[in-house]
């Protein structure tokens, strides 16, 4: 899993994976005692989602849940410190914190505004203004090449650009 990518794992609620984009969880795998227990605890509504950050071996995850009504659990797993190394990059190109928070909800789902609005608790006329900060900052006239741009400001030394 390269280091933007979300891993994205079904998991039945006996915590057995049903499918998963990460090698590490292989379908028919159970999954580590630490998300089999957001599983369990998670009493949400299908399309609500909840927010944790798991200890996964000796890593720190940021994992959101989307519990599904009829169906397995659908998990988004990133490991944190790729997170974090994406904000201050962003931070240090000249965005706010809650701008980067945007740009980086974007990248990660291409949700509408309105879905951007829902995911980090603030209006959708708030993620307009932030979008258009955004590229006023990062000087781009899309949505598209907002992500490019955090890609590029995001690469690892040395790593080539993969676009």
């Amino acid at each position: 899993m390269d280091r933007y990518s979300w891993a994205v794992v079904s998991v039945r609620s006996d915590g057995v994976v049903e499918a998963s984009s990460w090698r590490e969880l292989d379908a028919g795998a159970r999954v580590p005692d630490s998300l089999a227990s957001i599983i369990v605890d998670t009493e949400l509504a299908p399309g609500d989602e909840s927010r944790h950050e798991v200890m996964i071996g000796t890593q720190r995850w940021h994992c959101i849940v989307h519990p599904v009504r009829l169906g397995p659990t659908v998990l988004l797993l990133r490991r944190q410190q790729d997170v974090a190394a994406d904000t201050d990059a962003l931070l240090d190109a000249g965005l706010t914190r809650r701008q980067a928070d945007v740009l980086i909800a974007l990248a990660r789902t291409g949700g509408s505004n309105n879905e951007l609005a829902r995911e980090l608790g603030m209006s959708e006329s708030t993620v307009k203004k932030h979008l258009e900060g955004v590229f006023r900052v990062l000087q781009v006239t899309s949505r598209a090449a907002a992500v490019l741009q955090l890609r590029e400001l995001t690469a690892e030394p040395g790593s080539g650009s993969s676009h």
